[in-house]
């Protein structure tokens, strides 16, 4: 049976949030021991499961017309908005990070589909040196994976060789990053000799799912034996981010804040992982239901911005879609109220930008 380019783009997209899914709530007790719960293991395949069905809901719809081509026109207007972004990035530390990396990954795309490979390098290396700091990692992962999954959406057929690319540069930034917080520094040298003999149960507790998922079965042990379920109000934060905490001095924190203050003792820990996968998230909310009305609609969800993605020739629209997949993976480890919030102000400012003509028309070199 041939797919259309449209179901077979939405199956694609599947994959790699199945990844993400599989990766933090699924793959810890399959190698550690101690992580074995069946309460738990049970919960996270529900998560899958509904998340499958939500998704199969969102896609439906008979072959519409696949767009999915960025339009080129009006290059120098996204000049403009990089540099300014550039700007910011320096003066504002890591909240600006993620929309300079999306600006630079959609520039460079629209340079790249213009054949301007050159000056694609020019804005990627640019960017990179000025960024040479803690932030360059997060960057580069970030604006690298918006490139990959655009191109890797394209694609006429599933390459297996992409979804390994995807899977490998994706855990060893993990590493790298990993070994950068504990040491201080990165050594290659030094990561190559660790991994060449570990065992899989330790290669498990090197990466940052490990501490997810202790997480996570802290929190099903936790709810409701000693506490009563949250019924939201991590997530309500989203509602309420915009006003100052000095105003509202009980504003409802942050998941990972509340977690690693509940279980670890600190808001800001280095030695643990403060997310509790999206599965906890769902549970510490709601309980069983919660995971699985919120696991449906999330599949929902994101087969919605992939939808909108392929069939839209709107350049904003592509940016938000895009953006939403490639935060995915921070809303599977269990964040999804930061998360939300992230693409909201950033979803404004493009919406903004690209409904105002006022910036950049003031621009001497501006073309239709």
């Amino acid at each position: 049976m041939v797919l259309s380019k449209y179901k077979l783009s939405s199956l694609k997209m599947y994959l790699f949030f199945v990844f993400w899914i599989f990766y933090f709530n699924i793959l810890p007790p399959s190698f550690v021991s101690e992580f074995k719960n069946d309460y738990a293991y049970l919960l996270s395949v529900t998560t899958l499961l509904f998340f499958t069905i939500g998704y199969g809901f969102g896609i439906i719809k008979k072959n519409p017309k696949v767009y999915l081509k960025i339009n080129t026109l009006n290059v120098y207007k996204f000049y403009y908005l990089y540099i300014v972004t550039l700007i910011l990035s320096i003066s504002l530390g890591h909240m600006a990070i993620p929309l300079l990396a999306f600006i630079s990954g959609h520039l460079i795309i629209k340079l790249l589909e213009s054949s301007q490979k050159i000056t694609a390098m020019i804005v990627m290396f640019l960017s990179s040196i000025i960024l040479f700091n803690n932030f360059t990692r997060m960057f580069l992962l970030m604006m690298f994976l918006y490139i990959f999954i655009y191109f890797y959406i394209k694609s006429k057929k599933i390459y297996l060789l992409q979804i390994l690319l995807l899977a490998f540069g994706s855990f060893s930034l993990l590493v790298t990053m990993l070994f950068n917080r504990v040491y201080h520094e990165i050594d290659f040298v030094k990561i190559f000799d660790y991994l060449k003999n570990i065992e899989p149960a330790e290669l498990i507790k090197l990466i940052d799912n490990y501490f997810v998922y202790e997480a996570y079965l802290k929190t099903i042990e936790y709810f409701p034996k000693m506490h009563d379920y949250l019924y939201g109000n991590t997530i309500i934060r989203v509602l309420f981010f915009w006003i100052p905490r000095e105003v509202w001095e009980n504003k409802p924190e942050g998941l990972t804040s509340y977690v690693a203050r509940l279980f670890f003792g600190t808001s800001r820990s280095a030695e643990y992982s403060t997310g509790m996968t999206i599965t906890g998230e769902f549970y510490i909310n709601f309980g069983v239901m919660g995971v699985v009305i919120f696991s449906l609609l999330l599949g929902y969800i994101s087969a919605y911005m992939v939808k909108r993605l392929l069939i839209t020739n709107k350049e904003y629209v592509q940016i938000i879609s895009l953006m939403f997949i490639v935060y995915f993976p921070h809303i599977a480890r269990g964040g999804s109220s930061t998360t939300i919030i992230m693409i909201i102000l950033y979803s404004i400012i493009f919406v903004l930008f690209f409904k105002t003509d006022y910036f950049y028309k003031k621009i001497v070199w501006y073309k239709k």
